[in-house]
């Protein structure tokens, strides 16, 4: 069956043009099904099971972008973040942090609630 992840890719830092960006979109495009959305890239429901070695490729190929990876995992805690440049990554998954009453505030309404 495998695992599916949503992947959302964008470009953080660099100032890439429109050949870069073709550049870029082509080699996603030949690791799995990726749309485009100018300097965007979506792909749902993927099983990117080379994702660590093709993002390396990717980041080696144009080192001089940081990459942002958005994943969101069929697992509901499934969630992070990493960021690639030049062969190097930072991997972040979501935290919820535990509640804490004293962190509690007030929520004052936008409309008036008829209280009968």
């Amino acid at each position: 069956m495998g695992y599916r992840t949503y992947y959302g890719i964008c470009i953080e830092d660099g100032d890439p043009t429109p050949e870069d960006l073709q550049k870029i979109t082509k080699l996603l495009e030949s690791f799995e099904d990726f749309e485009s959305w100018g300097d965007e890239w979506y792909g749902s429901e993927l099983k990117w099971y080379d994702y660590l070695d093709d993002m390396y490729t990717l980041s080696k190929a144009f080192p001089q972008f940081r990459f942002y990876v958005h994943g969101d995992g069929d697992d509901s805690d499934d969630l992070w973040e990493d960021h690639w440049q030049d062969g190097r990554f930072q991997h972040c998954y979501a935290e919820i942090p535990p509640y804490d009453p004293a962190k509690m505030t007030p929520y004052v309404p936008t409309k008036q609630h008829n209280d009968e």
